[in-house]
C-alpha cells in the first residue's frame, strides 16, 4: 500500500478519535484502530488514569466478536489532543487477540508529519 493511502487512513483514524474526545467529555482518551478487513473501530477510555481497564477489555471483546482481530493501525489520543502510545494493557490484549498485531503500527505525530512504530517495538 502506498504511503499516500496510509496517510489517508491515519487521517481518518485521527478524525474518529478527535470526534470521540469532543463528543464524550468524560473521556480521558480515545483509541481507534484500522483492521486488516479495512474496518475502523473507536472507543473512549474513561478512567484509564486510575487504572480502570474495563473500557479496553470491552473494546477488544468487540473486535473479537466482530471477527476483526488483525489490526493494521492504532491511534491513541488524550483529551488534550496529544497522541500517545496506548496502555501496556491494551497492547497486551491486542497481541493476545492475534499475534499478527505485533506488526500493527501505532500512529504518532512529529514535527515532520506522521511517525509510526510497530507494536512489537513498543513492548517492554
Amino acid at each position: 500500500m502506498s504511503m499516500e493511502n496510509n496517510i489517508l487512513e491515519f487521517e481518518k483514524l485521527l478524525k474518529q478519535v478527535e470526534k470521540r474526545i469532543k463528543f464524550d467529555l468524560s473521556a480521558e482518551q480515545a483509541v481507534a484502530v484500522w483492521t486488516s478487513k479495512d474496518n475502523m473501530f473507536c472507543f473512549a477510555n474513561h478512567s484509564i488514569m486510575s487504572g480502570n481497564i474495563e473500557d479496553e477489555n470491552h473494546f477488544v471483546k468487540t473486535l473479537a466478536e466482530n471477527g476483526d482481530k488483525e489490526v493494521k493501525y492504532v491511534v491513541c489520543m488524550w483529551n488534550d489532543s496529544t497522541l500517545d502510545v496506548p496502555s501496556c494493557h491494551l497492547r497486551d490484549l491486542l497481541i493476545e487477540l492475534s499475534p499478527v498485531n505485533l506488526e500493527a503500527e501505532i500512529v504518532l505525530k512529529n514535527g515532520e508529519g506522521f511517525q509510526v512504530k510497530s507494536l512489537k517495538m513498543l513492548m517492554p
